[in-house]
C-alpha cells in the first residue's frame, strides 16, 4: 500500500513528525541452531532455525507481539524451509512468492538467520532508525553491532544520498536494483533498512483497533499470511499491541 492509497483509508496520527521508528534485529549462532529475534512498533517475534552444516533441519517460531487476530498461525508454513541451504541467497529463499503465504516479518528472520548460520557462533544486532519525516524528508541510518553502517537521506521514499543510490524509490523496485549492485553484507544491510523503512509508514496512520476496512481488504487481500485470501475477511486489528520506542530504544527485545 503506497501513501496515497493509505492517506484514502486512515486520518494521519495526531502525533506523527515528533517521534523515531525503530526495529531491532539480533541473530545469535548457536552450535548448529540460530535464534532471530524482531521487534519494533507493531511486531515482536523469533525465529529459530536448526542445521546441520548445510542446510535447515527444523523452523520453529515464536509470535509475542502482533497487529491483527489473522496473524496467529502464521508459523505453519515454515517447516516448508527444511532442506534449504545455509546461506541460501536472497533469491532463492524468497522464490515463488513464498513471503506471501508467510507472516511477511517472520519470513524476513528466518532468511537472515539462515545467511547468519554460514557465520558461525556469533551475534550480529541491527538496529533501525527512520525518524518521522518533515515535509516528507528523513535521515534514516542503520547501526550493525552498535556501528553506524548506513545513512541514507529520503525525500517522498526516494533516496537522495548516498550518491550511488540517488534516484531509487524505496518501495518500487529497490530490492531488484540492490539484488544488481549489492552484495554479501552490504546487500544484507541494505534489504533489513528498506524493510525497516517500510514498517515505519505505519507511524504516519492512525490505525484503530477493529475489523479492517473493505478499502483496505481490497488493496491488501493475499499479501502475506494475515491478510491472505482465505481469512482476510475476518482480519481486525487488535488493541494493545502497539508500542513506541522513540526514547526508549533500551526496551527492544524485551518483550514487554
Amino acid at each position: 500500500m503506497d501513501k496515497m492509497q493509505a492517506a484514502e483509508i486512515f486520518p494521519q496520527a495526531p502525533d506523527y513528525g515528533r517521534g523515531v521508528a525503530r526495529r531491532r534485529i539480533r541473530l545469535t549462532g548457536g552450535p548448529r541452531q540460530v535464534l532471530g529475534e524482531l521487534e519494533d512498533h507493531a511486531h515482536g517475534m523469533r525465529c529459530l532455525i536448526e542445521h546441520d552444516g548445510a542446510v535447515i533441519t527444523a523452523v520453529s517460531s515464536e509470535f509475542r507481539r502482533f497487529p491483527m487476530n489473522t496473524c496467529a498461525g502464521a508459523g505453519e508454513h515454515l517447516p516448508d524451509l527444511v532442506g534449504t541451504p545455509v546461506g541460501s541467497s536472497f533469491g532463492d529463499f524468497y522464490r515463488d512468492g513464498r513471503s506471501r503465504m508467510n507472516c511477511t516479518h517472520m519470513f524476513d528472520i528466518a532468511w537472515l538467520a539462515t545467511a547468519h548460520a554460514a557465520r558461525g557462533e556469533v551475534v550480529r544486532t541491527y538496529d533501525i532508525e527512520v525518524p518521522d519525516d518533515v515535509n516528507g524528508s528523513s535521515d534514516v541510518r542503520l547501526l550493525r553491532d552498535g556501528e553506524v553502517r548506513l545513512r541514507w537521506s529520503v525525500r517522498n521514499s526516494v533516496v537522495q544520498s548516498p550518491e550511488a543510490m540517488a534516484g531509487q524509490h524505496l518501495f518500487k523496485g529497490f530490492t531488484t536494483w540492490a539484488l544488481v549492485h549489492l552484495h554479501g553484507d552490504d546487500l544484507e544491510a541494505a534489504l533489513v533498512l528498506q524493510k525497516g523503512c517500510f514498517v515505519a509508514q505505519a507511524r504516519r496512520w492512525a490505525i484503530v483497533p477493529g475489523p479492517i476496512s473493505a478499502a483496505e481488504r481490497n488493496v491488501l487481500a493475499g499479501v502475506c499470511h494475515g491478510f491472505g485470501h482465505a481469512r482476510v475477511d475476518e482480519a481486525a486489528r487488535l488493541e494493545g499491541t502497539k508500542r513506541d520506542f522513540t526514547e526508549h530504544p533500551d526496551r527492544l527485545l524485551r518483550f514487554l
